[in-house]
Order: structure tokens, then sequence, then C-alpha cells
């Protein structure tokens, strides 16, 4: 077998894979992060990103990634508080949390566990099928890693009240048109 071709099999699929990790969606997989300064927990922390927020990987290092969020900060985050994922948002409609602490369960029933996270507020979240509509109590989810999980709608201030996400910025970013929200972010 002739040796220079497999060389560049070889490189064509290391450039796939490079290609893949530099241009995969990154998103923050923990419910707050922080970014730091340098690439190490005892340096100051510049900015925090929040849960599903895509961020778009500038550096790295072994275990640390350099980082810009949707708001222009740069921080150095811990590579396991970031998910690689594509298209969050495919087949789903956008929501946000509205109360300061949002519990997600993996059943629609806060009996039968406990929650798989707690989300502050301000979270976009990729709501499921139809459960949106209607007045059902539960409102199906799907999770970085593609798990499919629950959130409780609520009408008072200790439920964990949502508003869709074009209403949330309707109402708090009058710089954004609904309109103008892509469906990926």
């Amino acid at each position: 077998m002739d040796l220079i071709p497999m060389k560049r099999l070889w490189a064509a699929g290391v450039l796939l894979l490079i290609s893949h990790t530099v241009f995969a969606s990154q998103r923050v997989s923990l419910p707050v992060t922080n970014l730091f300064k340098s690439p190490a927990l005892e340096s100051p922390v510049v900015s925090q990103a929040l849960y599903g927020e895509k961020i778009r990987v500038l550096q790295t290092k072994p275990h640390w990634l350099y980082v810009e969020t949707p708001d222009q900060y740069r921080g150095w985050v811990a590579r396991s508080a970031v998910a690689q994922t594509d298209h969050y948002y495919k087949n789903s409609q956008p929501l946000t949390t509205a109360n300061r602490q949002v519990h997600i369960y993996q059943t629609p029933s806060t009996a039968q566990h406990k929650p798989l996270l707690t989300l502050p507020f301000g979270v976009e979240l990729a709501a499921q099928g139809s459960s949106l509509q209607g007045q059902q109590r539960w409102i199906e989810v799907k999770l970085l890693d593609g798990k499919k999980a629950w959130i409780q709608r609520g009408i008072s201030t200790r439920g964990a009240t949502i508003f869709r996400f074009h209403r949330w910025y309707a109402f708090f970013g009058p710089s954004r048109s609904p309109n103008k929200i892509d469906s990926d972010h």
C-alpha cells in the first residue's frame, strides 16, 4: 500500500476532527460557571456564564478553554464546564427561566426524584413538543446532553414561572425584536 495516500487520509481525518471540535457549538454545561483571568482556579474571576450559553473557544489548554461569551467577556473556563452541542434549539421552542431558582426534574414530579439541576434567572432552555401550549403544569425541555427533563410551570413567585423566550426579550430587551431572534442563537 502506498504510504503517501495513507498519510493524506490520516491528515484529512485529523483535519475533520479538528474542524468538528472548533466549529461544533460549545455551550456552558453547569448552572453557572466562572470565567477566570488565567487558567487557574486561584485566578481572579472576570465574569460568569450561564447554562446553555453559547461560547466561542479562542484558545485551548489541556484542562482549560479560553472563551468569549455572547456579551464579549473573555476568560478561562474549565474544560469540564463546557459541552459540545449542535443545533440545541432544533425542533424545539426556546424559553427563558424567569425566577431566581428554577428546578429541573427527570420526571414531571417533585416527589419522585431530587432536581437534576437548579438554574438561575435568565437561562435559555429548549422546550420540547407542545408542552408550552395549554395550561399543563409541566414543560418538557431538552438538556445539553440530549436527555429530556421537566420544568414546572407555576403561577406564583415560588413556582418555576417560565416566559416564552420571545416574550421575555420583548419585555426586558427592547433593543431585540422577536423577529430578529434566530432559532439556534
